[in-house]
């Protein structure tokens, strides 16, 4: 195994972090990519970053190892960051995988607020997590400013943030004003169709019902 030593930034896992989010942050400490930061722990020798998103679903003890001594973490902890699947089988994460990225809105910024960067939750990542369960409106999956599909979380500065990038928007920035020309980009829709804002409660609990049985269910059960 690799012998690194202990980087001298190395923010904590949030609650309910997704794997990758928390990679992605120590990595934009050093204004690095995912997959470059953790090439530079391996001295050069890179890795997919289809191999740095199965970390999420199934253990890389390999890797695991070298991040935990990196960031002077017990290993425990990263692989705890799994658990933040709803204590999910591999199988049954694997099954409801969303492939692509999805976020609440209200929860990027008021992270920003509150840490200066945001980060991706663990359950926005499954295919059947529309709504968010802290505040109750639907996760997106699109620019609000362009329409475009191509956002996802990049270095900048040394924190980690939610970026746009075609039009290069901030979407986790607070308290932003989006011009009355964007404001109809992005209606409220759930799993891609345009819906009554007043469904959106029904779909939180049919949700919720779906995540209990995933959680504790067998493959038959995960099937129906």
């Amino acid at each position: 195994m690799t012998r690194v030593r202990a980087m001298p930034l190395a923010p904590r896992p949030f609650p309910g972090e997704a794997m990758r989010s928390w990679i992605g942050r120590v990595a934009a400490r050093y204004d690095l990519s995912p997959a470059m930061f953790v090439a530079g722990l391996r001295d050069g020798d890179g890795v997919s970053a289809a191999r740095l998103t199965s970390m999420e679903r199934r253990p890389d003890p390999d890797l695991e190892h070298l991040l935990a001594s990196a960031a002077r973490l017990d290993v425990s902890r990263i692989g705890a960051l799994r658990a933040a699947m709803g204590d999910m089988s591999t199988s049954a994460v694997s099954y409801s995988y969303r492939d692509t990225f999805a976020w609440c809105q209200a929860c990027v910024c008021e992270d920003v607020a509150q840490h200066g960067e945001s980060y991706e939750r663990a359950a926005w990542r499954l295919g059947c997590c529309a709504v968010c369960v802290t505040h109750k409106r639907v996760i997106g999956q699109i620019c609000p400013m362009c329409a475009c599909g191509d956002v996802g979380f990049r270095p900048l500065g040394g924190r980690w943030r939610l970026t746009c990038e075609f039009c290069k928007v901030q979407i986790d920035a607070p308290a932003r004003h989006w011009p009355e020309t964007a404001s109809g980009i992005s209606p409220t829709r759930l799993f891609g169709f345009l819906v009554d804002p007043r469904w959106i409660s029904l779909a939180f609990e049919l949700q919720s019902n779906l995540l209990a049985v995933i959680a504790g269910s067998e493959a038959a059960g995960v099937r129906r």
